[in-house]
């Protein structure tokens, strides 16, 4: 399932995490589009490469993906 770069999607992608036991503030907000596999697995595109401050510096490459 393929989420095309909208507001809509960004928005979306944040509302999902805590679905999976995830806080919303886990992703930037330069999400350009993400993609959720039926198996759990996700990638995430963003607009450019970001450092998000949690309790650490965590940097996300331009495209990451993850399973949840």
């Amino acid at each position: 399932m393929h989420f095309s770069p909208t507001a809509a999607a960004t928005a979306s992608v944040h509302g999902l995490l805590p679905q999976y036991g995830l806080p919303k503030g886990l992703l930037a907000d330069a999400v350009k589009s993400y993609s959720l596999e039926e198996d759990g697995s996700f990638m995430i595109e963003l607009e450019r490469p970001c450092y998000v401050h949690f309790v650490n510096l965590a940097y996300y490459e331009k495209k990451s993906s993850q399973g949840v």
